[in-house]
């Protein structure tokens, strides 16, 4: 599945014909060989942020406030007529392919509701370049090298939510990926927090509140996280799925829902 056209989303399930052992042992083959490759090549990438005396991939976690220009466009789409996806659209390739489809509509259909971009591509594309374009100086000087975004995502977090990204988890990516959270409306007991935990202080997490617009730099795959839903209301959030690259990439790209990756970094598909 190569990445979705901004300008005329598909969702791309229809390739998916049968499901068996085989294509599951496939993929996951496909999966292994990609880690191994992502590894490859992040590695010079963070060797030379170190030399340069920068934090590299040792970074675990960094926030920062949003100006009220960002936080404006970032509402202006939020508050936009925007349809959400199916609930077959928010599924996971890789559930389908287990067989797993019922349990996951009906669960991920109560935690919250994902936003189709496309609908007003124009407002959300600006939003989105003047967000990336503001956070990513600050990115930059605490790592000591540049990101390309792989994929994001726009989502409202429903009161009450305690399945999956709700629960204390690690996601899991190759080392050369990162996750940027951002969030429009202050960060709080009633709006919904962000929690996490360091390798070094398991059992001591810490909670990020904020009194207005922010946004999160995670190493999602060492620290374990967890969103706190809101108490009432819905908590909008933009989800930013980044990798480490030579160069700066902070254009907008959408490969799929729930923080999909590129299996490779050779190619930018599923």
């Amino acid at each position: 599945m190569s990445i979705i056209s901004t300008d005329s989303y598909r969702t791309p399930t229809s390739h998916i014909h049968t499901i068996n052992e085989g294509s599951v042992f496939k993929y996951e083959l496909v999966k292994r060989v990609g880690r191994i490759q992502w590894a490859q090549y992040a590695q010079p990438i963070f060797l030379n942020s170190r030399l340069l005396g920068k934090k590299g991939d040792d970074l675990l976690v960094c926030t920062g406030g949003l100006s009220d220009d960002s936080r404006s466009k970032l509402n202006l789409f939020f508050d936009s007529p925007i349809r959400k996806f199916l609930l077959s659209d928010t599924l996971d390739w890789y559930a389908r392919l287990v067989n797993n489809v019922d349990d996951q509509e009906q669960k991920i259909a109560a935690q919250s509701d994902f936003y189709n971009c496309s609908d007003h591509l124009p407002v959300f594309r600006d939003a989105f370049q003047n967000v990336m374009n503001e956070i990513y100086p600050h990115i930059y000087e605490s790592t000591g090298c540049h990101w390309r975004v792989i994929n994001s995502c726009a989502l409202a977090t429903k009161p009450n939510s305690d399945f999956g990204m709700y629960n204390w988890h690690t996601d899991g990516f190759p080392n050369a990926i990162r996750k940027i959270l951002i969030f429009p409306d202050p960060l709080n007991d009633d709006s919904g927090t962000f929690e996490y935990e360091e390798p070094t202080s398991e059992g001591c997490p810490h909670k990020i509140e904020t009194n207005g617009s922010s946004w999160i730099f995670c190493d999602v795959n060492r620290v374990k996280h967890r969103g706190r839903p809101p108490k009432k209301g819905v908590r909008n959030c933009l989800q930013v799925t980044i990798a480490c690259a030579e160069t700066a990439d902070m254009s907008y790209k959408q490969l799929g829902l729930n923080a999909h990756y590129p299996l490779s970094p050779l190619i930018e598909q599923l």
